[in-house]
């Protein structure tokens, strides 16, 4: 059994019997990690939620975000806001603005970040999850990233307008293909890096080699 399995289990037992004390020393444990578990904590926060013990919750995940900060994780540090986020009824403005300013950090690299900033304000958003669910649509599939539109080729995004809600990927014809917002989801798939589709994008010479080559 591996090292993290046998934590979950040791999570489950804790929450089964309510030892809260050692739930929340293998809490600690788990911040003190090489590599913080995220989303295993985030579904231990989860079964505490149900047992009731919802004070707890609240509390070991803010320990979560500020671990993830001490570390410099911005997406880990986003994740864990937009659950206390969620949890709260009604969120402070201060968790607002902190979680804003993470997502700010987390994507800083994304050419359409001030504007996505500027038109959905997350911190003044009455249904903030759902609003930073759109933001995070919006710069997923940001200007440079690579695509597959679902059953056309893989390209690179050329325009993402927020106006107009839609974006423009470049599948190497005449004309860009528009995808509306709406519909990105399941039109428009990321490409992760290593993802040998990527070479007819990045580096077209290089795939026509290999294809030749076979």
């Amino acid at each position: 059994m591996s090292d993290r399995s046998m934590a979950t289990r040791d999570f489950q037992e804790a929450i089964e019997t309510e030892n809260w004390d050692r739930l929340e020393e293998l809490w600690f444990e788990a911040l003190d990690a090489e590599e913080i578990p995220i989303a295993e904590l985030l579904e231990v926060r989860r079964g505490l939620w149900k047992s009731g013990n919802k004070t707890l919750a609240l509390t070991l995940l803010e320990l979560l975000a500020d671990a993830c900060e001490a570390r410099e994780d911005s997406r880990g540090v986003v994740r864990s806001l937009s659950e206390l986020v969620r949890l709260s009824s009604p969120p402070s403005i201060e968790l607002l603005r902190r979680l804003e300013e993470s997502f700010a950090v987390d994507r800083q690299s994304c050419p359409s970040l001030r504007p996505v900033l500027d038109r959905y304000r997350l911190a003044e958003s009455r249904k903030p999850v759902e609003t930073l669910a759109i933001m995070e649509r919006w710069l997923d599939h940001d200007r440079g990233t690579v695509v597959e539109v679902i059953g056309k080729g893989v390209g690179r995004v050329t325009d993402a307008n927020l106006e107009l809600e839609t974006f423009k990927i470049d599948l190497g014809g005449p004309r860009p293909v528009s995808v509306p917002f709406g519909v990105a989801n399941r039109y428009l798939r990321r490409l992760p890096e290593g993802d040998f589709r990527r070479r007819k994008v990045e580096d077209p010479a290089s795939l026509v080699a290999v294809v030749t080559e076979s």
